[in-house]
């Protein structure tokens, strides 16, 4: 085959000849600039998704500050763990020589950290609010609770176990409040629990004790009638109610006067034994007003205590053996002063302070009738 016309073999593969270098350096000035805009196109295009990165940090840090991690640990958990994911893939493409850095997963995992920040935030909202409105209302109730035991129970002679579930109930509340006003209401709910767990144990011991004094209601109301009885022939009657710590003098069944009065330490109960704090119920009678030297009480107003029944009742808890074989009868019970101590002190008697008993010493004579009853109305009346 005949060589073309013009065109002379080995011109361009000839090392000597003069137009290789001319080539070379076309093609590299082809090549080179071609190499650094494909660098540069890959610097400028292939950045850390930075906008992905700090969109995540604000979420979840707006998730926090709501308590995301307490509220929705779930969510608010995935939103880290992604986060994490995002921050360690970050790490190492930063190890990496830039043309070669590849961002897809941390983008990835940032968009995730985004997703669940946000669902992390939604529902943290949504339960602090539902839990704020249940807060609410516990702590109204656990209030309401506390106000009763405090109106209802407190100046009761209940065990110590009872008045520290009070005590501990008190406290807790004023912590749940004081935590729910900071919007604390996680921990609000921890120490709103323990308060009403704490008050309603309190008052149901404490109810259990008043049912266990209630008793003898259909006597009391018995007794308290035959005070009002008495009184309607024109002589004076002392009504003695333990519940209310009144003591009422009854005549032409009106009330002419009442003294507020303090009892024995036990007195939610009747009179047992000596020495057990009781103050007795019961129907009986002024036996011997006392003044001046007669009386360590200013003045006082001795009561046939023990009387008739009480002795066969006594005599009838030895025989069956509800209290100890070697007990004795109480005696002396008075209606007394140095009274308005605002506890109940005594060993079992009734004490007024003494401007009352000054009143009360000069309006009654021996022989005149005292009642003392445990209470005057029902246990439902009075809980209300």
């Amino acid at each position: 085959m005949g060589n073309l016309p013009g065109f002379a073999p080995g011109i361009f593969f000839n090392m000597n000849y003069p137009i290789r270098p001319l080539f070379i350096l076309f093609a590299l000035s082809l090549i080179i600039p071609g190499i650094f805009g494909f660098i540069l196109y890959q610097y400028i295009s292939n950045q850390p998704p930075k906008e992905e990165i700090n969109n995540a940090i604000e979420i979840i840090g707006t998730a926090r500050k709501i308590e995301a991690n307490t509220y929705a640990k779930t969510n608010f958990d995935l939103a880290e763990k992604a986060f994490n994911l995002a921050m360690r893939e970050w790490n190492t493409q930063n190890e990496r020589l830039f043309i070669l850095r590849d961002y897809t997963l941390l983008k990835e995992a940032a968009n995730h950290a985004i997703r669940y920040g946000n669902e992390a935030y939604t529902e943290a909202s949504y339960e602090k609010d539902s839990l704020s409105i249940a807060l609410y209302n516990q702590l109204k109730k656990v209030r309401f609770q506390l106000a009763k035991f405090e109106k209802k129970f407190k100046h009761l002679p209940l065990s110590n176990e009872t008045f520290n579930e009070y005590a501990k109930a008190k406290m807790s509340y004023t912590e749940s409040n004081i935590q729910f006003n900071k919007k604390q209401f996680y921990a609000s709910k921890q120490s709103i629990n323990i308060a009403e767990k704490a008050i309603s144990s309190a008052l149901v011991e404490s109810i259990s004790k008043l049912n266990q004094f209630y008793i003898d209601y259909p006597i009391w109301k018995k007794n308290a009638l035959k005070a009002k009885e008495l009184s309607m022939n024109g002589q004076y009657v002392i009504l003695v109610n333990k519940l209310e710590s009144t003591c009422t003098l009854l005549k032409t069944g009106k009330n002419v006067a009442q003294f507020k009065t303090e009892f024995g330490t036990n007195w939610l109960g009747d009179k047992r034994l000596r020495g057990d704090n009781a103050t007795p119920e019961g129907i009986y009678k002024i036996v011997k007003k006392k003044k001046g030297g007669n009386t360590n009480y200013y003045k006082s107003l001795l009561l046939n205590y023990p009387n008739e029944e009480d002795k066969q009742r006594f005599s009838e808890a030895i025989k069956n053996g509800s209290i100890p074989k070697h007990s004795k009868i109480g005696e002396l019970i008075q209606i007394h002063g140095l009274g308005g101590k605002g506890l109940n002190w005594t060993e079992g008697c009734i004490a007024l302070n003494n401007e009352d008993m000054e009143t009360l010493y000069n309006m009654v004579q021996v022989n005149t009738p005292v009642i003392i009853i445990g209470a005057n109305i029902s246990l439902s009346e009075y809980l209300k």
